[in-house]
């Protein structure tokens, strides 16, 4: 959405200084990106920044967060640490960016969560590391066919590591 609110911001300043016809399609384009965008006049207008804050419970979750701040703010935006969180990340912003990254940020972290949930079932079943029949199904997992079929996937690519009883 920030590419798209730039190419915005871009067209909106032709449409404002050009000439004529250009001027015209300029105004021309820039309702249409509007449009089917959702972007408001006041998104336009918004260019007030201030510092956000953007905590995370782990280094994997930082990972993520960060790459998606890659995604959406300008080329080198600096990221600083918050004293009164040991893993967060404070960026300077405006609303609209701190919404976006906020939305794609929880997209993606529900699906990394799963995607690892799946990993390791695979991890488990490939390994053996099952309980025995008498608590098979107590920390159970409900996997849909495609799901299934994905873990199933995963232990096909995994490594083997075979563990040797270290006490006689």
């Amino acid at each position: 959405m920030s590419n798209i609110l730039d190419l915005a911001k871009k067209m909106q300043r032709l449409a404002e200084q050009g000439v004529g016809g250009e001027k015209e399609n300029a105004l021309t384009m820039l309702r249409r990106l509007m449009s089917r965008n959702g972007i408001s006049e006041s998104d336009l207008a918004q260019t007030q920044r201030s510092y956000r804050l953007f905590p995370v419970e782990s280094v994997d979750e930082a990972r993520i967060i960060s790459q998606v701040m890659s995604t959406i703010l300008p080329v080198g935006f600096e990221r600083k640490g918050h004293k009164d969180h040991k893993l967060a990340y404070v960026v300077e912003v405006t609303d609209l960016e701190f919404l976006e990254i906020r939305a794609k940020h929880d997209f993606y972290w529900r699906a990394y969560k799963r995607e690892l949930e799946l990993f390791v079932m695979a991890f488990i079943q490939k390994h053996g590391l099952v309980p025995p029949p008498s608590l098979a199904g107590v920390d159970a997992m409900p996997m849909s066919a495609e799901e299934t079929a994905k873990v199933r996937g995963m232990m096909r690519n995994m490594d083997s590591h075979t563990y040797h009883k270290q006490i006689g």
